[in-house]
């Protein structure tokens, strides 16, 4: 087998493992909007963004670390690891503490509200998947995909049952929910465990090998949090300048949008450690140049999916449930704008290594910054005109306009032989469609023949580019 059909064939493992694990919100989304109100919806959509960015500060970049050390060749897997792992218990204990001790006030000043459990739970879920996320890293390192979609479809099921007998059963509503998280977190935790023993000898720990980790790892780190900036605050923007109803409305469209970043993220666990490994092949800009092609026509079909079929999916009806209840469909139209912006950052994830081959990690937070600032201004000037439209339009120009300068710095570094024509023209295409669906009300009929035409066309491009 080829080495891009078995990068394609990983990436496609990995991708419906990380999309399981991820998807576990999603696939409960029908359930939380037809029985929790808008406001409800509101703060439970808060709490997953604040466990979401504070999933960073539990890591601070050293994922990156252990992925480059580790496949490294000539390093010692043992004494990377256990490093790593003593460095994450000891700050994950500190910081897990702090959350539980001062939970009422948290509690207040990021949900408008007096909800200490649902921080306390937090900062559990948090400290159980510092362990689970860093080893789900090693079996990705090791190439063992089939094991990782195993432990992936074990997480999502306990997740998803606990889930629908807390919240639908026991009507415990947003504490269910985060008990049913919670539940997936431990059985992950007890999972990898096995794997985890393996890579760790206590007697190997390195404080000269942690400094050279960090030293990668902490300039990794600002990037990371502004990434989490750009994707999650705009909900507390949204509730700062409005309520925690249009905060509810904007996370169901923003939750369906994110399907388009389950792809993206899935992608990625398979391209960071094959474009790793392929640094000093002679052939490596060529196939990263096709892999660049096919993976935007791709995530173009979906996106023009989504376009033409958005309002009629989301008003399907299963046992008496919506795939999302109708308080929420209002919000439909925002579905498209967040999964374009997420095509962008799939694109400036492509252009990862100029920038890892020549280790001028110190780069993504100036980019990641640049795009956060654009953001967060895009979405104060947006908001107060435009409501959650505005924000999810906010969200798609910064992630576009992040590319740009990243663009040019990184194909400086390791030139990739981009297809721009095909790219561009697949893509200008896919616009006029989006803008004519939103001018004119197509019957289903027009719809059909209208993607059956662009699937073509994007089959007709791999086909003639195919390996």
């Amino acid at each position: 087998m080829s080495t891009l059909k078995q990068f394609g064939k990983e990436s496609l493992i990995y991708g419906i493992g990380y999309i399981s694990i991820r998807a576990v919100s999603f696939l409960l989304l029908p359930l939380f909007t037809n029985i929790l109100t808008k406001e409800e919806y509101g703060v439970y959509a808060l709490v997953f963004t604040f466990i979401t960015f504070l999933q960073v500060f539990y890591s601070y970049g050293l994922d990156s670390a252990l992925l480059k050390y580790y496949v490294k060749k000539g390093e010692d897997k043992e004494i990377i690891c256990t490093s790593i792992y003593a460095s994450l218990t000891f700050s994950a204990i500190i910081i897990s503490g702090i959350l539980w001790i001062f939970s009422d006030s948290i509690s207040q000043l990021l949900l408008r509200g007096l909800y200490s459990n649902y921080i306390k739970i937090s900062s559990l879920i948090l400290f159980f998947d510092v362990f689970t996320f860093r080893t789900m890293i090693i079996i990705r390192a090791n190439n063992q995909s089939y094991r990782y979609l195993f432990i992936a479809m074990i997480s999502v099921i306990i997740t998803f049952c606990v889930n629908l007998v807390l919240v639908i059963k026991y009507n415990m509503g947003v504490v269910g929910a985060l008990y049913g998280t919670l539940s997936g977190s431990v059985i992950t935790f007890i999972l990898v465990s096995p794997y985890l023993f393996q890579n760790i000898n206590f007697k190997k720990f390195s404080s000269k090998k942690l400094k050279i980790l960090l030293r990668f790892a902490l300039p990794i780190f600002p990037a990371i949090i502004l990434k989490i900036v750009m994707d999650m605050s705009d909900r507390y923007i949204l509730l700062w300048m409005t309520n925690s109803e249009t905060v509810g409305i904007y996370s169901a469209s923003y939750k369906i949008g994110s399907l388009m970043l389950f792809l993206v993220n899935g992608f990625q666990l398979g391209w960071d450690p094959y474009f790793l490994k392929k640094e000093n092949d002679i052939d490596a800009s060529s196939v990263f140049s096709k892999i660049s092609l096919y993976f935007t026509i791709f995530l173009l079909l979906v996106w023009i999916f989504f376009v033409l079929f958005i309002d009629r999916l989301i008003q399907i009806r299963i046992f008496n449930i919506y795939i999302i209840g109708k308080e929420f469909w209002e919000g439909s139209q925002i579905i498209p704008i967040i999964m374009l912006g997420y095509i962008f950052l799939g694109f400036y994830n492509l252009l990862m290594p100029g920038i890892y081959y020549s280790g001028k990690t110190k780069l993504l937070s100036l980019y990641r910054g640049f795009g956060a600032f654009i953001n967060i201004i895009l979405n104060i000037l947006l908001i107060p005109k435009f409501g959650a439209m505005g924000a999810g339009i906010a969200t798609a120009i910064s992630f576009g306009l992040m590319i740009i300068p990243l663009y040019f710095r990184s194909n400086r570094l390791f030139h990739i032989p981009f297809q721009w024509s095909l790219i561009f023209g697949f893509f200008i295409f896919g616009m006029i469609i989006y803008i004519s669906s939103t001018l004119f009300n197509f019957p289903i009929q027009v719809s059909i023949l209208i993607y059956i035409i662009y699937f073509l066309s994007g089959a007709v491009i791999v086909q003639r580019n195919k390996c």
